[in-house]
């Protein structure tokens, strides 16, 4: 689930004032907390960046709108991409994660139009227990909030009790922008010749991470994504491709990120990077093995985590390692903000 960026985007140099993402509110909690609420003003597109840990045994994290506790509320849910299910008139969106104890990251995007309903689509990567032995568990979340005559102006989390250092960041889109973009360019790498590698070289190291990738494969090629360089076996994944039945990987030296049977492919990620927690990364990645309007593209949804509590990220490298290349024009974008 979550928005698919079907090109790259360009943001300018965080110093300009123009068109971007925009901070509007942010909630860092310095003690526990039973709730973390958000202020938000009248924006068509909100991000929401969540990063939360809970103490609350298999708590049930609620999401209301505007403090609206009616019966507005309808949605529907996938676990570890099984077991979609419904809710309909309810007074509040239930079980947005599932998690006890261990990180949890979420990247929520909403419409917001006064005069329509409110859509939401989330991905959400819970680290499920520590050490790269287990992969994590993914939440996919669609929702909507059935008001047609206000713009939302509050997020209002609650149904468990959230340890200090949970956070939830919101952002606008601001077509006329007056202050500084929140995503900052980190690396912007562009393949002169055929290669094997699009490596981010030294980055700095910021809490929330946005990674975009474009591979032109000449023969066969796939996709692993390491972090500072390290190769042990640091890495554990869940994937679903093409809405099947999702699998998991542990203890790997990578995050295989490849879309099955991709040639030509687009990968757009997330990644929550403290440096005393577990590294979380959601993925979502087209491939497109065979050209032309007869052939359906490949779609594959991706959460994965990097075992390291005591660095935080500097460094992104794909990695090829099939028979083929990545060829002339590959490119690997990131952004980051703290």
């Amino acid at each position: 689930m979550g928005f698919l960026i079907n090109s790259f985007i360009e943001f300018p140099a965080a110093t300009e004032s123009i068109a971007g993402w925009e901070e509007i509110d942010r909630v860092t909690l310095g003690d526990n907390a039973t709730s973390m609420n958000v202020s938000v003003s009248n924006y068509k597109y909100y991000m929401l960046l969540v990063d939360m840990i809970s103490n609350t045994n298999n708590p049930e994290v609620r999401l209301r709108l505007n403090s609206d506790a009616d019966a507005n509320y309808s949605f529907r849910r996938g676990y570890n991409d099984n077991d979609d299910s419904t809710s309909v008139n309810r007074n509040q969106i239930e079980n947005v994660a599932s998690f006890d104890n261990v990180p949890n990251f979420m990247v929520m995007n909403w419409a917001n139009l006064a005069s329509n309903e409110k859509l939401l689509t989330m991905t959400g990567n819970s680290a499920k227990t520590t050490g790269s032995a287990t992969a994590p568990d993914q939440t996919s979340l669609v929702a909507k909030w059935a008001n047609t005559s206000s713009s939302i102006t509050s997020f209002n989390f609650d149904g468990a009790t959230y340890l200090a250092g949970s956070e939830v960041v919101a952002l606008g889109w601001n077509p006329t922008g007056t202050t500084d973009n929140f995503w900052e360019e980190l690396a912007d790498i562009e393949l002169g010749s055929a290669g094997d590698s699009l490596n981010s070289g030294t980055i700095t190291a910021k809490r929330y991470i946005w990674v975009q990738f474009y591979i032109i494969s000449s023969g066969a090629t796939n996709c692993r994504m390491t972090f500072n360089g390290d190769t042990g076996n640091n890495y554990s994944l869940r994937n679903s491709d093409n809405g099947g039945t999702s699998g998991e990987t542990t203890g790997a030296a990578n995050l295989n990120l490849n879309v099955a049977g991709a040639g030509t492919s687009f990968y757009n990620a997330f990644i929550v990077n403290n440096t005393s927690k577990e590294k979380l990364i959601i993925d979502h990645g087209i491939g497109d093995p065979t050209t032309g309007s007869g052939n359906p593209p490949d779609r594959d949804e991706k959460c994965g985590k990097w075992a390291n509590t005591a660095a935080q990220i500097t460094n992104i490298t794909v990695t090829n390692l099939g028979t083929g290349s990545y060829d002339t024009g590959s490119i690997l974008k990131i952004w980051g903000h703290d």
